[in-house]
This record gives C-alpha cells, sequence and structure tokens, in this order.
C-alpha cells in the first residue's frame, strides 16, 4: 500500500506571507483540515525586494513560529516571482504556447525583477495570447524540467532541497 503523499496548496497576498500572525492563522486552519500534513513550506515571492533583505524577513518569521507550530515550518523565498522559475524553462514555455510560435526567451527572464510583466509580454508576442497566473502557472509547471529551472535559479534549487524528505 505505501505512504500517500500530497501537496496542499494555497495562495495568499505576499502582505500576509510576511505577517507571522497571519501565517500562524493559516497554518492552523489547514492543520484543522488536514491534520496529516507532515511539513509545511511557506512560499514568499521576493518581487523586487533584495535577496538577504527578503531572507532576514522570513529567516526571522521561521524561527518565531517554529516552536509554535506542530510541524516543520520552512519558508521558500522565490526570486523574484514564480514565474521566474517558470521562465527558467525556456522549451517549456514554447512548448506551452504552441509549436506554430516562434518566440524569443532571453537568458535573464528568470531573474527578472518582475518575471510576470516578462511572461505577460511573451504571450502578447505569441500571438495576443493572455497570460493568466492562476491557470497558466499550474499548467506550465506541471511539464517544468526541474533540473534545468535549478540550474537557472538558485532559489528554485532551494526549494528543492526543502521539498525533499525529511
Amino acid at each position: 500500500m505505501g505512504e500517500k503523499i500530497g501537496i496542499e496548496t494555497r495562495v495568499k497576498r505576499r502582505g500576509d506571507l510576511l505577517n507571522k500572525e497571519q501565517v500562524k492563522k493559516y497554518i492552523d486552519f489547514l492543520l484543522l483540515t488536514h491534520p496529516d500534513i507532515s511539513k509545511i513550506i511557506v512560499c514568499v515571492d521576493s518581487e523586487c525586494t533584495p535577496e538577504k533583505e527578503m531572507e532576514k524577513t522570513t529567516n526571522n518569521i521561521e524561527v518565531e513560529l517554529k516552536p509554535r507550530i506542530k510541524r516543520p515550518i520552512y519558508f521558500a523565498n522565490i526570486v523574484h516571482a514564480l514565474e521566474g522559475w517558470l521562465l527558467a524553462d525556456q522549451d517549456n514555455i514554447r512548448k506551452y504556447l504552441g509549436s506554430r510560435v516562434s518566440i524569443h526567451i532571453p537568458p535573464s527572464a528568470p531573474l527578472e525583477c518582475k518575471p510576470k510583466e516578462v511572461i505577460k509580454a511573451i504571450f502578447r508576442k505569441a500571438g495576443g495570447k493572455k497570460f493568466l497566473y492562476t491557470r497558466d502557472n499550474p499548467k506550465i509547471a506541471e511539464n517544468l524540467d526541474v533540473k534545468k529551472a535549478a540550474k537557472c535559479n538558485k532559489s528554485f534549487a532551494n526549494f528543492l532541497q526543502i521539498v525533499k524528505d525529511p
């Protein structure tokens, strides 16, 4: 039979994820509805905040919450946003947009300060398509080459380390 592995996701505003009391409320509710969760990973887009500044903020919150949460909790800082992780696998983006679409994705795209704007522009250039992060991010992520993404984006490599058991 084996152990059931699953992921429960929640999308929250960045400001709430930088407020330890809001994070605690979200976690408490999550554990009420899913008491079998073994690990909590809070992913926070750094947006244009310098990486070191973001790490200091999230490390402080993590340290304060660890004794109050009865599960391992980790903060994963996304430099600069989830779309940067997705842009690290340019072939996957091209495939997602369709074989008849010819687009150039600059090598610096995964590390742009506002990668959501970059990916929106790429979609527009691909025949006027509209990028909707709630629809497109999960679909693009399904076929992401994680090795390629980790190689291009250090924050994704850090995330992969956090995800690994234990």
